[in-house]
């Protein structure tokens, strides 16, 4: 099997970053590392298996699918096997409102 590259938007990575130190702010750096080591498995797995995310996720279009990284944090990416390409795009909180991110 051939791996997928995961190309991740700047939008996704200032998300995370947002998240890692907050998380470090307010629980310290081992529940900061934690996030990131989630965020690193998640990656690790859609490489190998793209359709490890739930294909469906509320309000959010057919062409992306979602995959659970953490506390109210989703990965959502679109799949482009022509490429064997992953474009993860945003990193949502399922408690806000983000549909004014995926349209």
């Amino acid at each position: 099997m051939y791996k997928f590259t995961i190309d991740i938007s700047p939008e996704a990575t200032e998300i995370l970053i947002s998240w890692v130190d907050k998380c470090e702010e307010d629980n310290g750096v081992s529940v900061a590392n934690d996030l990131i080591d989630s965020y690193e498995a998640m990656l690790d797995t859609l490489e190998q298996d793209p359709e490890a995310g739930t294909g469906r996720f509320e309000d959010l279009p057919r062409k992306y699918r979602a995959y659970h990284i953490w506390r109210h944090l989703w990965a959502v990416y679109q799949i482009y096997r022509d490429t064997r390409t992953i474009k993860l795009e945003f990193i949502i909180d399922d408690r806000q409102n983000y549909k004014k991110f995926v349209k």
